[in-house]
């Protein structure tokens, strides 16, 4: 509030204009005080950051459906804190609302109330207010993207380091990317790799077996954790920086002798039961992962799930013969970030892990996952088709619509991810003509998904109550996308708005560090991200024009529609559309 009260209250030399400003600095505190205890009283949720180029989540996080958790949930109203009002922590600590402290009083005279009212805030007549500069119409340009300075190493035994000192806080961070993750189970084992990890850290060690491991970690403020993404294992840590010595030593000995109990196992394992049989509880997320059994096969490595099946087989021999198979010193490159000093970590670094071996018996180069030659085969004999899911009772009905697209080294990526935006954000083609003008969708987008490694997916969603005028509508935006190249002032506007994101990706050490070694891991040049930016900027109208025309084929593209088939079989047949039945 001193910005606001030095330019409403300039100084005065009135004594009784002072007295009149102090009674409304009083009203002023009053509202102020009052706006800030409703404040208070609110939640914000912040927006998830769309990521470009290299989706780190694609490669780290695992698939909503197959998620394990790493312990029990929580109880919501622990025996010992029942009859306590309480806020619980992150920690599991609690604190009593005894100790919140209350509200400061309201700064008002009881003697003397006051109406705030528009004519009672008025500046006194005598009093001249400050002149507040104008607005600035122009910005000068944003200094150049700096890649860190890395340390980088090999140990002896393979392990590539990567080294960054980061002394704003005593903390240190590492993450351990080995080479593998889902794609890597067997076919008849789909489900492996995520149990895998998950029992890995559950499990704990020989050395120090679950319930110790998490105790003591818990009593200095660290943490070892482990995932498997899609194409990498992720082991990681971070404690206090005095602590890195111990926390070290028990990351060795999660990693190379896991304790793997079998009880733990059928605890994730269950875990996994449960979450299968709640998979198609969302209609969005069903209509999704058929639509990728559509397009790849439902056998393939882009598109499989986890059957009951498939993880009542798994046992824990399967766990320790994959672990053992996988995890190895030359599959993985090891990025540490935080407050220490480079020659001593180094020194650490191969005291602690320059021991690492690949397991006995294996051979002597890594495996490598055996990806399929024409991954989107199966979409040329359905190309055109729609398929309907009955979902009784539905009120909406979810439509996916999709074809295939480009991988994330193709020349018309940049533009297509471009196009993307033009027909999906807020004011976008989609949006604009199908929700806005035309109200047959409450929500609709589209785009590319171009992952590394293989053809994604171009894909289209949409919640209608209509979905036979909704893909009537879908098509014929999209095909107008395809015939005409976009106005300079849209184009424009659209590589704004992702250039302008752009700094999101450069906003922390520790996320800079992170898409290091994903590059490094799947052999992309470190600048992919600078490469994108200067290909986003070079993007003209024509090549959004010719990068549609070859990749945007809207009559061709695979749809799937899961609804009460009963209410909208007649009106998709009516607008046109061969419905083919789509089992569960």
């Amino acid at each position: 509030m001193m910005l606001v009260n030095r330019a409403l209250h300039p100084a005065s030399k009135n004594g009784s204009n002072r007295c009149r400003r102090e009674r409304k600095l009083e009203c002023l505190r009053t509202q102020v005080s009052a706006e800030s205890s409703n404040a208070g009283a609110k939640t914000s949720t912040l927006a998830p950051q769309a990521i470009t180029a290299v989706a780190t989540a694609s490669l780290l996080l695992l698939p909503p459906d197959t998620a394990l958790a790493g312990a029990p949930p929580l109880p919501l109203n622990p025996p010992d804190s029942a009859a306590y009002p309480s806020i619980a922590s992150s920690k599991g600590t609690a604190m009593q609302t005894d100790d919140v402290l209350p509200a400061p009083p309201l700064l008002v005279q009881a003697s003397s109330p006051q109406t705030i009212t528009r004519a009672s805030m008025l500046l006194p007549s005598d009093a001249e207010a400050e002149s507040l500069p104008e607005l600035p119409k122009s910005f000068p340009p944003l200094p150049a993207v700096q890649l860190p300075s890395y340390t980088e190493a090999t140990l002896p035994n393979g392990l590539r380091l990567v080294l960054l000192e980061d002394h704003e806080v005593p903390i240190i961070r590492g993450s351990l990317l080995m080479r593998g993750g889902q794609y890597a189970s067997p076919p008849d084992k789909v489900g492996l790799a995520t149990l895998s990890l998950a029992l890995q850290r559950g499990g704990g060690s020989v050395q120090f077996p679950g319930p110790t491991l998490d105790a003591d970690l818990e009593g200095v403020a660290a943490a070892i954790e482990t995932n498997a993404g899609q194409q990498a294992f992720v082991m990681s840590f971070s404690c206090p920086s005095e602590n890195v010595s111990t926390v070290l030593r028990q990351f060795d000995t999660v990693l190379r002798s896991p304790a793997l109990p079998a009880p733990r196992l059928e605890f994730y394992k269950a875990q996994v039961l449960d979450a299968l049989q709640h998979q198609d509880d969302d209609a969005d997320a069903q209509a999704f992962r058929k639509l990728r059994q559509l397009m790849y096969g439902k056998d393939s490595i882009y598109a499989r799930q986890p059957s009951p099946e498939t993880i009542a087989s798994i046992k824990t021999d399967d766990v320790r013969n994959f672990l053992q198979e996988w995890e190895r010193p030359d599959n993985s490159v090891l990025g540490v970030l935080g407050d220490f000093d480079t020659q001593l970590m180094l020194t650490e670094l191969q005291e602690v892990l320059g021991g690492w071996q690949a397991a006995p018996g294996q051979p002597e180069k890594p495996p490598q996952v055996q990806l399929p030659t024409d991954p989107l085969a199966p979409a040329s004999q359905l190309a055109g088709k729609v398929f309907l899911l009955d979902r009784p009772g539905a009120t909406q009905a979810s439509v996916f619509a999709a074809e295939p697209g480009v991988a994330l080294d193709d020349p018309d990526a940049t533009s297509l991810d471009v196009l993307g935006g033009m027909l999906s954000s807020f004011g976008g083609a989609l949006f604009d003509q199908l929700r806005s003008r035309e109200g047959l969708a409450y929500s609709v987008s589209g785009g590319w998904q171009s992952p590394p490694g293989h053809p994604g997916l171009f894909i289209a969603q949409a919640e209608t109550s209509q979905p036979g005028a909704l893909l009537k509508g879908l098509r014929r935006v999209l095909s107008a996308s395809a015939s005409q190249a976009p106005a300079m002032q849209d184009l424009a506007e659209a590589k704004e708005q992702r250039l302008n994101a752009f700094v999101f990706d450069f906003s922390s050490k520790r996320s800079s560090l992170v898409r290091t070694l994903i590059y490094d891991l799947l052999g992309l040049p470190r600048d992919q991200l600078l490469r994108y930016k200067e290909g986003l900027e070079a993007v003209q109208p024509s090549d959004i024009l010719n990068a549609a025309r070859a990749h945007l084929h809207p009559d061709q593209q695979v749809t799937v529609v899961i609804a009460d088939a009963k209410a909208v079989r007649a009106e998709l047949e009516e607008a046109g559309f061969d419905v083919v039945p789509l089992e569960v």
